[in-house]
Order: structure tokens, then sequence, then C-alpha cells
């Protein structure tokens, strides 16, 4: 995943832009230049992500880091997920920023995780795709913990795909009208595959005589969204079938269990952090 090298830069000036007035009143006492070495360690059971900004904080800041695991390991409550040495003062100034950017990162990628093997279990072919809800100026990180926990993108942004959403049929005098160009829109898009989310099973049944190539079912209940998928695949089985709206690690296995082909989920984004603590010693 790429990071600019504004975006790491803006990361450590938000915390360490100026002194660090603590560390400075142990240079009486303490060597500020003393090799020290960092230690992350988690109190949890975890997926791990990250480790690409954490490294790249580390050396902006003079640090070099000597533990960094691969992108979706998996590590238990009591191991070490990340290790950097530099002098005491530097690594005060790296600490914060890379624990902190960890707990958001590996909560991501872990209830990401619990979610996919939850959906996998009830249908294997069922894909989690994340919303575009990311928390703002963040995306880098959390896309990547994401993809590290085994999920998807159902959108990465307005430019990468075509979903038309409510507000934009209800610029059509009916639904009706406007399922009557969805054979323009794919003449004017032949290379893109056309998404439209409904709310009702009679949307549904009415658009599947249009043959988008998938169909976001938005906030059906159970039974709707299993009746929706049986008149799919009696009638237009290449259709995708998306079920988004309030889907979490609580009710995936179910919503899965329809036979629907993604969950459109934004849960991944807001669930907190992970339980970390880091450690500086002198070496």
């Amino acid at each position: 995943m790429f990071i600019s090298q504004s975006k790491i830069d803006d990361l450590i000036a938000s915390d360490g832009a100026f002194l660090d007035l603590t560390t400075e009143l142990l240079q009486d006492f303490v060597d500020l230049n003393a090799p020290a070495r960092l230690s992350i360690v988690t109190r949890q059971d975890l997926i791990f992500s990250g480790g690409q900004i954490a490294r790249e904080v580390a050396a902006c800041l003079g640090c070099e880091t000597q533990r960094l695991a691969r992108e979706g390991s998996a590590f238990s409550a009591g191991d070490e997920i990340f290790s950097a040495r530099g002098s005491f003062e530097s690594l005060h100034k790296a600490w914060k920023i890379v624990q902190i950017m960890f707990e958001y990162s590996c909560k991501i990628s872990t209830y990401a995780h619990e979610m996919v093997a939850l959906m996998r279990e009830a249908n294997p072919r069922c894909v989690l795709g994340a919303t575009r809800k990311s928390f703002p100026f963040a995306k880098e990180l959390c896309v990547n913990a994401l993809i590290a926990g085994g999920g998807s993108m159902h959108r990465l942004g307005l430019h990468d795909s075509i979903l038309f959403f409510s507000n934009h049929i209800r610029a059509f005098a009916s639904f009706s009208e406007f399922c009557a160009q969805i054979a323009k829109f794919k003449e004017r898009a032949p290379e893109r595959k056309i998404m439209i989310e409904v709310a009702s099973e009679r949307e549904f049944s009415e658009l599947l005589g249009y043959a988008p190539d998938a169909i976001i079912c938005d906030k059906m209940s159970l039974s709707e969204l299993r009746a929706c998928v049986l008149k799919r695949d009696e009638t237009a089985p290449q259709i995708k079938i998306c079920a988004a709206g309030g889907i979490n690690k609580n009710n995936c296995a179910e919503f899965a269990a329809t036979g629907a082909d993604v969950l459109v989920s934004s849960a991944v984004w807001n669930q907190g952090v992970c339980d970390l603590s880091g450690k500086i010693e002198l070496i």
C-alpha cells in the first residue's frame, strides 16, 4: 500500500512537531542519545497490520525497525508485534505514534478476519466488501488493514465503480423509467460493471429483467434476501447479489447463508482499538 512521505511527515508532526518536554527533563540524568529498544506487545489475540507505516515512521525519526511481521499474521496475547532500535530520545518520539497506529489498524484487520471466518463457514463463496465509510484522513491505513484481515473494498471511491443509489434514481420520473436507461448506461461505460441499490423485493424483481451486473439489497430482512437470491438463481444467475445495511460480526453468518455473493459492511471501521502496550529500554 503506497503511503506518501507527506502523510508520514504529517503523522509525526501531529504529535512530535515540537519538543518532547518530558524526555528533555531527563537530559541531566540520562544520555538521550544512548541506544534503546522499543517493543510493542499485544494484550489480546489479533491479526497484524500497519507494519509499513510503523517502519517508515521509525525511519524518519532515525530508528531502525528490528521486528516487522507480515501483514495478516496472527499473534496471541503476550506476543511482541513490533520492535525498533534507536536513541532513547528518538524512540520516545516514535512510541505513541506507532502504538496508536497499530491499535486502530490491528483492530480493523482482526475484526475483518473474524467476520470473514464466520461468513466462509456459512457460505465459502461469500466475500466481505467494506464500504468507503472509513474514518477521515486515514484511508490508506484502513484499506491496508482491511485487506490484511481478508476483506476487500466494496467501493474504494467514486472513481472506481458505478453504483446507482436512490438519490440518483429519484432524478427520474419513476423506477421503471430509470431501469429503461440501463442499456444506455452500459453502452456509455462498456468496460465497467453497473451496480444498482434497491430496498424492496418489488424493485429487485423489476430490475432483474434489465440485467445489471450487481444488485445491492439494502436493509432487507433475511427472508426478503433469501427470496431475492432464489429469484436471481431462477432467472438471471449471472447477476451478483450484495447484501447491505447493518451487517456486522454478530449477524454476518446468517446473511452469508442466504446465498448472497457479497456482504457490504461499515462495521470494520468503527470497532475501536486493540489493547497494546509499549516498552522502551536502554540497551
